[in-house]
């Protein structure tokens, strides 16, 4: 193929998604593509690698893509098959070559990646890593001109042109600086404007990119104004990245929250049991804040949701901050994820997190239910302490037990003991370092005992 054909076949491939936009399917508002990293330094003579990335990528068949650099500051040497298709390589055959232009540095590259038999590989992470030698001291834009995406229909996945950076010899640069805070809040179907301010050090030119957000915002990219009018309501994460042309890079990212109204309830957070708690029963009560609301005529509704594998159960219209789960819903050694929502009737808000809670194996509990629960648990002793401290416990039956360290944000740092004690009695050590053997700071700590329906609770302080 001569430099015309390959120009020629680059222009059509470049014209070939306005022409099937109109066949393309959700995923234009999901999938985005990145370069990673976005800005990459090396010394003259070394090799750089840069990695091209598909972010929720859904039903991926074939990827085409093409690269542009300066040939004068890195050569091309070669590209590999990246971890989003090898990790699915099994059952999958993988079809991957190159086409280059004929000449002994070329400034253009066409890579071509699909997946043979059995298509729908599924996931987020990098396609292809792309290998090059820096020849002289200077900047190099690596751009990625051309974009096919297309699943198993042959449906293409739109994507935007992305650019990195390989800057070659050069250190004293300085990064840019932002000045300005993002907004918080934009209403539904109403007109977002948000100017970005920077300034650079070296006063060089900066340009302005949108690396994540929603697909009803843009931004001028020598002007850094990001507009748009919100066409749904929730809350999305936005990352907006500023390039000073050098390799100096400046970052702001927030998370735009979008209304009805100006006046929505606010955020629900979830109280108990705690992030990734250990449950003794699958019978439990699930808490939340309470939400307050501007507009006092507003009647306040919350809304459960409940997921584990295929078990997905919302639970709606309820007036207090917290949920009863009876015997039955949930079954035992299994992991579950709970949020909560609040509504007033016009905006509905979410908690900004996805909490989990793991139910045990509860055999020996159910054997066991009928009979006295007799628990005694002295204070730790030594208290204060500095190495160890030791929680006596004596029990007059076997059951089941969880005994957690806790910091004063109630966050659980250590589980101490969690399954099936004998009757008698047991000391239970703590050595002031959390789950990951890591050494605690100094400070005031819970010790929590459940069992059942029992629940003791001891202070220690911890001193170094």
């Amino acid at each position: 193929m001569n430099v015309y054909q390959y120009q020629r076949h680059l222009l059509l491939l470049l014209l070939l998604p306005l022409v099937l936009v109109g066949a393309a399917t959700a995923l234009q508002a999901q999938t985005t593509v990145e370069v990673s990293p976005d800005v990459v330094q090396a010394s003259a003579g070394a090799n750089v690698s840069i990695s091209v990335l598909i972010n929720n990528v859904e039903d991926l068949h074939t990827a085409i893509i093409g690269v542009t650099f300066d040939k004068s500051v890195v050569q091309y040497i070669g590209s590999a098959a990246g971890s989003l298709l090898s990790s699915n390589a099994s059952g999958f055959s993988i079809f991957y070559y190159e086409s280059r232009k004929p000449a002994a540095t070329p400034d253009t590259v066409r890579i071509d990646q699909a997946i043979l038999g059995k298509a729908s590989v599924d996931g987020s992470g990098d396609v292809f890593t792309l290998t090059f030698k820096a020849l002289r001291e200077g900047v190099s834009h690596v751009t990625i001109t051309t974009i096919e995406l297309r699943n198993s229909g042959n449906y293409l996945i739109p994507a935007e042109q992305v650019d990195g950076t390989i800057v070659v010899g050069q250190t004293g640069n300085k990064s840019p600086e932002i000045s300005t805070e993002p907004p918080e809040r934009a209403l539904l179907a109403g007109q977002f404007s948000y100017a970005l301010k920077a300034t650079d050090p070296d006063g060089d030119p900066l340009t302005y990119r949108m690396t994540e957000g929603p697909d009803f915002l843009s931004i001028d990219e020598r002007s850094g104004v990001l507009t748009g009018v919100p066409d749904r309501t929730g809350r999305f994460p936005v990352s907006l990245r500023v390039h000073d042309g050098k390799g100096g890079t400046a970052i702001q990212s927030f998370r735009l929250f979008v209304s009805r109204t100006e006046h929505p309830p606010s955020i629900p957070v979830q109280l108990s049991p705690a992030n990734g708690a250990k449950l003794l029963s699958t019978v439990d009560t699930l808490r939340w804040s309470s939400c307050s609301d501007p507009n006092p005529d507003d009647i306040l509704k919350y809304s459960v949701r409940i997921r584990s594998g295929a078990f997905d159960t919302l639970i709606t219209g309820l007036s207090e901050t917290w949920l009863a789960i009876e015997e039955g819903v949930l079954e035992e050694t299994r992991i579950y994820s709970w949020t909560v929502n609040v509504t007033d009737g016009y905006d509905t808000v979410a908690t900004e997190e996805v909490f989990t809670f793991q139910t045990p194996f509860l055999t020996s509990v159910r054997q066991t239910a009928a009979l006295p629960q007799g628990i005694d648990l002295r204070a730790p002793y030594p208290n204060p302490f500095r190495a160890q401290t030791v929680l006596t416990l004596q029990m007059c039956q076997t059951q089941n037990i969880l005994i957690a360290v806790y910091d004063i944000n109630g966050r659980e740092v250590r589980t101490l003991v969690y399954g099936e004690l004998q009757a008698g009695e047991h000391m239970i050590h703590w050595d002031g370092r959390d789950a990951n053997g890591g050494s605690m700071p100094s400070g005031m700590y819970l010790l929590v005992l459940t069992a059942h329906d029992q629940r003791i609770l001891h202070n220690v302080m911890l001193m170094k």
